[in-house]
């Protein structure tokens, strides 16, 4: 899939005409956002697809290793290794290499679900960085600057529909970070202030505006 390239100020104007938010929303609208455990779930392998996995995980490091020796960054070795794997053991691939202990591959790693467009399979290691303290602002400049206008939202939904169903079991810095990424990320306005009821429509507003650019790109 080629990456969206669409008139955003367009779009978001277009949005934004019905998307003031709501003071008061039902308790049902809460209900419409995906638990945790209903995001980014990782199915359970057989134990000839985990010898699979571990193989593939080898080879991969195998190969990165000696690009990172010559020249200190991952290259077409890597990913021409990675992109000829069928899409489900790229996927384990990927999740496994999130939790190394070296961040180029796990940027590697991050770069590939969303290429793939599986970034829910992301979300866990990405709300770990953010509640650990990571500077989220080098994440969504590369998201904004991707050359794909789709990215910063579909990475804002896959992190918003798994955390907001656990802010209230937050305490202290933590749930002051999770609120504010709930609050500012992706492409919408900042909201001045946080509540459920405004994260949540933020939520849809953010599902509509990410339908409008790909509704968008569709016509070009």
């Amino acid at each position: 899939m080629k990456p969206f390239s669409t008139n955003l100020v367009g779009v978001l104007l277009i949005i934004g005409q019905g998307c003031a938010i709501s003071p008061e929303r039902s308790d049902a609208d809460t209900a419409q956002i995906p638990s945790a455990a209903d995001t980014g779930r990782q199915p359970r392998q057989s134990p000839a697809e985990h010898e699979e996995g571990a193989r593939d995980r080898q080879q991969f490091l195998e190969i990165a290793e000696q690009e990172l020796r010559a020249t200190d960054a991952l290259g077409l070795a890597t990913r021409d290794f990675v992109n000829a794997l069928p899409e489900e053991r790229r996927v384990v691939l990927a999740r496994d290499l999130l939790v190394h202990n070296d961040p180029r591959l796990r940027s590697f790693a991050l770069w590939r679900l969303i290429e793939m467009r599986r970034e829910d399979h992301a979300a866990d290691y990405l709300i770990s960085e953010l509640l650990g303290g990571a500077d989220f602002t080098g994440y969504q400049w590369s998201w904004i600057h991707s050359g794909d206008d789709t990215v910063s939202i579909r990475m804002y939904l896959a992190i918003a529909r798994k955390l907001l169903p656990n802010v209230k079991t937050l305490q202290g810095i933590e749930a002051e970070r999770a609120k504010a990424y709930l609050r500012t990320g992706g492409l919408l306005p900042a909201l001045p202030s946080y509540s459920d009821k405004a994260i949540v429509q933020r939520i849809e507003e953010s599902r509509r505006v990410l339908q409008a650019i790909e509704e968008q790109a569709g016509q070009q």
